[in-house]
């Protein structure tokens, strides 16, 4: 090789080790090794992290049939592995009240991450999916894999949540694994699946992110370059930041803009998605109060990427919301949510954003957004202590949920919110909560901790 290229051997080892490194540095997901019973910590040479494992296993115990016996098992595996973290957090509390279960299945949880660890999941249906196809067998239902699969996505577009417990688990009996109605199909289903878990905030869309970038590796004619592989580590890096796994959410973002830029799509899809990534790398510091020069020079690249895209709505009300929240998050005291930014300057900055941002998104078609702009709207009122503009905001997230349908965790945000306000001030005790859709796919053992979104809590 190095005869035909006209070079010395040692040039071509430099440039095969070059190669090497940076598709290493693209795939990111080797097996972390074993975890070994007793171990303390990961070997270092690898790029999973405890943190995200434990996410999966976690995610993973809600393909089983009793879910709350194996997050005991996990949560007890944490306590006897990592004491000081738990003393840290309180003592642990348990679902269920059998410590014997408990302390033989805790033994199993070590060979249980490292199976995932070396293989993707298996994420066909579930223990409840197969409960919910018992129930429900006498409904008529197509037979036709991507028929079914439309269903799906028509349902997640329309906001027709009830229905997904029922499409999901039939298309998963028509879609078991990618024989079943081709590689495509397989990984048609598993970005679906994840996409609903996710509007949802349950970890269980880990396991179907997981799974969709290693298939897709695995499977797909393209391999490594297929861009739902792409798809996946973004997937992972959103489930990671919504469970507060910041660190590993950046690693995956920052993954999936390698993969964008060695293995790029069209020039529109690439400006798009390099801007998304960028965004949530600077939001993801925004959330955990981090580097504030690292979430800078992210939003730096989010301008950038925008100015090339600047017909595209989406972009630029992205744009705008992550400048907004990075200003806000290092602007407000997280103890009592006061906005006090450092000089004068900087608060009429933030206050010109603002506007620019409540203007823009006016004018954007998707509820979603509405909504979203709505919880700022609220967040700022709450840090200037200014109630009419909080009524404002929570009429108008209740007209939009009203008129143009809403989101089960975009509403349990809001009036997280409206309830934290009502404790700093009593002057916003008198904004009632909204209403919204319920969502059948929410499930609080598998939902965050903590209410999702930026300051939605304040630290005293």
């Amino acid at each position: 090789m190095a005869r035909d290229l006209q070079l010395t051997t040692r040039q071509a080892h430099r440039r095969i080790r070059h190669v090497d490194g940076a598709v290493a540095g693209v795939l990111g997901d080797l097996p972390p090794g074993q975890f070994r019973r007793g171990a303390r910590r990961v070997n270092p040479e690898f790029h999973l992290d405890i943190d995200e494992m434990l996410a999966a296993v976690r995610a993973e115990c809600f393909s089983v049939s009793d879910p709350i016996r194996s997050l005991d098992a996990v949560q007890m595996f944490v306590r006897n592995q990592r004491p000081t973290a738990i003393a840290n957090r309180g003592r642990p509390s348990y679902m269920a009240g059998n410590k014997d279960s408990r302390y033989r299945d805790a033994k199993r949880v070590a060979a249980w991450m490292n199976t995932l660890a070396k293989n993707p999941p298996v994420p066909s249906t579930t223990a409840a999916d197969r409960s919910l196809l018992t129930v429900c067998r006498d409904i008529e239902l197509t037979t036709d894999p991507q028929a079914a699969l439309q269903q799906i996505s028509t349902a997640i577009v329309t906001k027709q949540r009830a229905a997904l417990p029922l499409l999901i688990a039939h298309a998963g009996r028509l879609i078991p694994d990618a024989n079943a109605a081709g590689v495509d199909a397989w990984l048609s289903y598993l970005q679906l699946r994840f996409h609903a878990a996710m509007e949802s905030e349950h970890i269980i869309a880990l396991r179907y992110a997981r799974a969709l970038q290693v298939d897709a590796a695995r499977l797909s004619p393209a391999g490594i370059a297929d861009p739902r592989v792409r798809r996946g580590m973004a997937g992972r890096g959103h489930i990671l930041q919504m469970f507060g796994h910041h660190h590993a959410a950046l690693r995956c973002y920052r993954q999936s803009i390698s993969h964008a830029v060695y293995f790029p799509p069209s020039e529109h899809d690439q400006l798009e998605e390099l801007h998304d990534a960028y965004a949530q790398i600077a939001y993801t510091e925004a959330l955990r109060q981090g580097d504030r020069s690292s979430a800078m020079a992210a939003l730096r690249h989010v301008h950038a990427l925008a100015d090339q895209q600047s017909g595209v709505i989406e972009v630029q009300f992205t744009r705008d919301r992550r400048t907004l929240e990075i200003a806000l998050s290092f602007g407000i005291r997280s103890e009592d949510l006061v906005l006090a930014p450092s000089t004068r300057r900087a608060e009429v900055l933030i206050e010109d954003r603002f506007a620019h941002f409540t203007e823009l998104s006016r004018g954007h078609p998707s509820a979603n957004r509405v909504l979203a702009a709505q919880d700022i709207k609220l967040l700022y009122a709450i840090a200037t202590r200014d109630v009419g503009l909080a009524k404002e905001a929570r009429e108008e997230f209740q007209r939009t949920n009203d008129t143009l349908g809403g989101y089960a965790n975009l509403t349990d945000r809001f009036n997280r919110r409206l309830q934290e306000a009502a404790t700093l001030s009593k002057a916003f005790c008198s904004l009632p909560e909204v209403s919204g859709p319920t969502d059948p796919l929410r499930d609080a053992t598998a939902s965050p901790p903590r209410p999702t979104g930026l300051l939605v809590w304040s630290a005293c």
